[in-house]
C-alpha cells in the first residue's frame, strides 16, 4: 500500500506540483502538432484530387484561422513536426512548407524571399540553457561551468514527507544572482543527457517576473502566449523555439515544488521520452498489482 501511494504521489506532483501552468507548453505544443497533421490532411486529399495550388493555399489559411497557431509557427517548427509524416508523402509536407511561406509573406506585404529572410533573422534556438546543451552528460554540465559549486548529484525528492525520490531523473544545481537577487539553478538528466533547466527564485515576487519577462522579450523577442491572472496571482509567458524546444516564465507564490518565478528551459523531445517511459512503467505496476488482486 505504501508503494501504491509513493506512485500516486509521485504522479500527482510530476503533473501538478511544478511552477504556474506548468502543463501549458505541452498543451500548446500540443495544438501545434494538432493543426500541423490537419493540415497535411488537407494538402494530401487536394493533391490526389489534383486540386489548384491557390484553392490550397486558400484552405490552408483557413485552417490557420481557426486555431490559436499563427503560420510563422507552424513554418518554423516545420523540420519537427514533418518528421513521420513526410515518410509517408514528402510531397504532401513540402507543399505545406512552400504555401505556408507564400501565406506568411502576403500577410506581411513581402515577397517570398523576403518572408523567408525575415523569417531565418528571427529564428529561436533553444539549444540548452547558456553553454550547457541539450543531450550532454551531468560531467559536461560541470566543465560548461567550472567557476560554480554544484550540489551533489541525485534523484529529486519529490515527496518530502516519505523522502521519496523520482527515480527516472537525475539533477544538480547551484546558487547563483540576477538583478542582485539570490537564485537557485537546478540541471535535470534523463538517461544521463540534459533535457531541462529551471531558474527559480522562492522569493521571486511578481514586479521581478516583469523585469525578467522584459529581459527575455529583448532576448528572445515576442512570446507565442502570454498569460496573467486577475490581481497578479499568476502570470506566464512561453516562447517557442526551432524543434518545438521551449522557453516559459512562470509566476506563482503558491506552487508547491517551485514558488514565486522560474524560468523554465525544455528539451521537448526527451521530455516526450521521459513521458513515455513514465507511462510503460505505470503499466507495467499496475499490471503487477492486478496479478495480486
Amino acid at each position: 500500500m505504501k508503494k501504491i501511494m509513493v506512485y500516486l504521489i509521485l504522479g500527482f506532483l510530476l503533473e501538478y506540483g511544478g511552477p504556474a501552468w506548468s502543463q501549458e507548453w505541452k498543451s500548446y505544443v500540443q495544438t501545434i502538432k494538432t493543426a500541423y497533421v490537419k493540415a497535411y490532411a488537407l494538402v494530401r486529399n487536394a493533391l490526389e484530387e489534383n486540386v489548384a495550388e491557390d484553392e490550397i493555399k486558400h484552405n490552408l489559411r483557413l485552417l490557420y484561422g481557426c486555431t490559436p497557431i499563427r503560420p510563422e509557427e507552424i513554418y518554423r517548427c516545420q523540420k519537427a513536426l514533418s518528421l513521420d509524416l513526410a515518410k509517408e508523402d514528402q510531397q504532401a509536407t513540402n507543399k505545406i512548407e512552400r504555401l505556408t511561406l507564400k501565406i506568411i509573406a502576403e500577410e506581411r506585404g513581402l515577397t517570398v524571399l523576403g518572408a523567408a529572410r525575415e523569417l531565418q533573422r528571427e529564428r529561436l534556438n533553444v539549444k540548452g540553457y547558456r553553454l550547457a546543451k541539450w543531450g550532454i552528460s551531468h560531467n559536461w554540465v560541470t566543465e560548461a561551468f567550472p567557476e560554480e559549486e554544484f550540489s551533489d548529484f541525485g534523484h529529486p525528492v519529490i515527496d518530502f514527507s516519505s523522502g521519496a525520490t523520482d527515480e527516472l531523473i537525475d539533477f544538480f544545481c547551484f546558487e547563483d544572482q540576477i538583478l542582485h537577487k539570490k537564485v537557485t539553478i537546478n540541471f535535470y538528466f534523463f538517461k544521463n543527457q540534459l533535457f531541462q533547466v529551471k531558474v527559480y527564485r522562492r522569493a521571486g515576487d511578481f514586479p521581478f517576473y516583469q523585469i525578467i519577462s522584459e529581459l527575455l522579450k529583448e532576448k528572445y523577442g515576442k512570446p507565442v502566449q502570454e498569460k496573467v491572472e486577475p490581481n497578479n496571482r499568476l502570470a506566464m509567458s512561453l516562447w517557442l523555439g526551432d524543434g518545438l524546444n521551449v522557453i516559459q516564465l512562470s509566476f506563482n507564490p503558491k506552487s508547491l515544488l517551485f514558488p514565486g518565478v522560474t524560468i523554465s528551459y525544455i528539451d521537448t523531445a526527451r521530455e516526450n521520452e521521459l513521458s513515455e517511459t513514465r507511462k510503460q512503467r505505470e503499466k507495467l505496476r499496475r499490471e503487477e498489482m492486478q496479478k495480486k488482486l
